[in-house]
């Protein structure tokens, strides 16, 4: 079954950044690693757990057509860095609770506005929405985030968190993953953008626009 749902997300287009993590498996069970070049790197290390987090989002989706669940019996931590995440598949029949990662509806719920929904998104996985000031974002030299900005009448969100590790980076990559779905779904949405900071020094930046200082893990805009 893990293979089943591995080569169905590797079949997509959208990319998950498998060259910057791994895995193992067994039947029912699924290790997901960052590749030993990387976890040196502090950006590319946080990066690879992003990507890791969004596919780990996207094989839940995938077995709940399996009526099967996915949860998460470790995460990332300090002892075992290399290790994103420990994941069992639980058939539906004999699930009796624990931390499934089931995830929010991905239909905009009538009368709900799409701030609503995103920031409702968000905080499923213990984020939240900060507003930004187009002006007041720094230009990055390589132009991603200048094209990313160069949108009129649009929004501009921080998807943040109050910690930054690799925990929080991984729920970064699962909100990414639903935020793709809510685009695929929901015709408001459709012209909607993320931006990931693979830029850290543009990330720091960033930060200290926002009051209190939160760490912005995921800049997003849309029309209002």
């Amino acid at each position: 079954m893990i293979d089943t749902l591995l080569q169905t997300i590797n079949n997509r287009d959208a990319g998950y950044g498998g060259h910057l993590w791994t895995y193992r498996m067994s039947a029912d069970t699924l290790d997901l690693y960052v590749l030993p070049k990387h976890r040196a790197e502090p950006g590319k290390y946080r990066e690879a757990v992003v990507y890791a987090g969004q596919a780990l989002q996207a094989i839940s989706n995938e077995a709940l057509q399996y009526a099967q669940n996915v949860m998460v019996q470790s995460f990332p931590n300090l002892g075992e860095p290399e290790l994103v995440a420990h994941v069992r598949l639980i058939p539906n029949r004999s699930w009796r609770g624990g931390r499934s990662q089931s995830a929010p509806a991905v239909r905009i719920p009538a009368g709900q506005s799409l701030d609503q929904t995103l920031r409702s998104t968000a905080s499923h996985y213990g984020m939240f929405l900060l507003n930004l000031k187009q002006k007041d974002l720094p230009e990055e030299p390589a132009g991603r985030l200048k094209l990313f900005l160069n949108e009129e009448a649009k929004l501009f969100k921080a998807v943040c968190t109050m910690s930054d590790n690799p925990f929080d980076w991984l729920k970064t990559g699962q909100w990414i993953e639903r935020f793709h779905q809510l685009k695929e779904e929901n015709s408001g949405l459709s012209d909607a953008e993320f931006y990931r900071f693979e830029d850290q020094g543009i990330r720091a930046e960033v930060r200290e626009l926002l009051e209190h200082h939160p760490h912005p893990q995921v800049l997003v805009s849309y029309q209002p």
